[in-house]
């Protein structure tokens, strides 16, 4: 028996109308959420390391007593697409993480790259010397809504023998305005009133917005890392690596910070110009190097909370009976 086909012109009509729609929703989606989409993170992470630090070969400015180079934040640009959103409508939770190390291997590469060059010509291998994280904590704050876009203020705070310790926050865009950028890139606008009087660079604004009161709303999470620095299987005292960076002077050991100040006095015989302050290299170097030293240990007892994490929890490997398994 000859089987019937019914052919109904609206099912037609409606199938072939449904293709451009799927066709317009898929393309909207794909906007929406190109940050999601596979090797989307990876190819804006490479675009950071290839045009901050690879083709990059201009030099780190000298830090001064105002603008200590080594703690100087980056600025890090992102939004929330679709395909970050949880099932309450929010950014979810472990993308965070994600902002987080996109921003971090930025500002890595940007601050940190005279070492990096350096470590790679002396040691003939593009990563001779690799950044390697070792543990995260992160504290949220407010929730990030769909298509909101924010900042991630990227900066190392401390260091001790063998961790390196960074901290970057989500604020919301454009509520931390600096006033001048010390390692100027293209497509940045500095204003001409960045520098005081003696040529350093002011500091920058943490603006309000709106509701914003004294501008603690605007953060809305706060993620702290430690990383090690390895040369194959050894590891290199974030100090060293800083040095090489040019961004923390080179003290001999011992050498006391004592009460070295910024200058002094010019002698009587020259106290006629209106007793300017005269500065040698080697006291320069002194006070800047104190200067680090005070922030470094400010930043380290910040960072105790993500050290302990380590061994204040301990795992017990002898647990008899579990609750379920998914």
């Amino acid at each position: 028996m000859e089987r019937k086909t019914v052919h109904n012109p609206i099912v037609r009509i409606r199938a072939i109308l449904m293709w451009p729609f799927l066709a317009l929703w898929n393309t909207i989606y794909f906007i929406l959420s190109l940050k999601v989409f596979p090797l989307v993170w990876h190819a804006r992470v490479f675009y950071s390391m290839l045009f901050r630090w690879r083709l990059n070969k201009t030099p780190i400015p000298p830090s001064t007593f105002k603008n200590l180079m080594v703690f100087q934040p980056t600025i890090w640009k992102s939004s929330t697409p679709l395909g970050e959103l949880d099932f309450l409508g929010h950014k979810s939770n472990a993308t965070y993480l994600t902002d987080f190390d996109a921003a971090r291997v930025y500002h890595l590469s940007s601050i940190l790259r005279v070492g990096l060059h350096k470590w790679s010509k002396e040691q003939s291998g593009l990563l001779a010397l690799l950044p390697v994280l070792g543990g995260v904590e992160c504290s949220f704050r407010r929730s990030i809504k769909p298509g909101q876009r924010y900042d991630i203020v990227t900066r190392i705070i401390g260091w001790d023998q063998k961790w390196c310790f960074v901290v970057s926050h989500f604020v919301k865009e454009g509520v931390f305005r600096p006033r001048a950028f010390s390692d100027q890139g293209k497509g940045v606008k500095v204003k001409k009133e960045g520098r005081d009087e003696n040529g350093d660079l002011e500091k920058g604004n943490f603006g309000e917005s709106e509701s914003d009161g004294d501008g603690k709303d605007a953060v809305l999470a706060v993620v702290m890392g430690k990383m090690v620095f390895k040369h194959g299987r050894k590891t290199i005292p974030p100090a060293e690596v800083l040095s090489d960076c040019g961004l923390v002077p080179a003290v001999e050991e011992g050498a006391s910070f004592g009460s070295r100040t910024m200058g002094k006095p010019v002698d009587d015989a020259g106290a006629g110009d209106g007793s300017e302050l005269r500065v040698n290299a080697i006291d320069q170097q002194m006070v800047i190097a104190k200067a680090i030293e005070e922030r470094r240990l400010r930043g380290l007892e910040v960072a105790q909370s993500i050290n302990s994490s380590d061994e204040g929890v301990p795992f017990d490997f002898n647990e008899d009976v579990a609750f379920s398994k998914f």
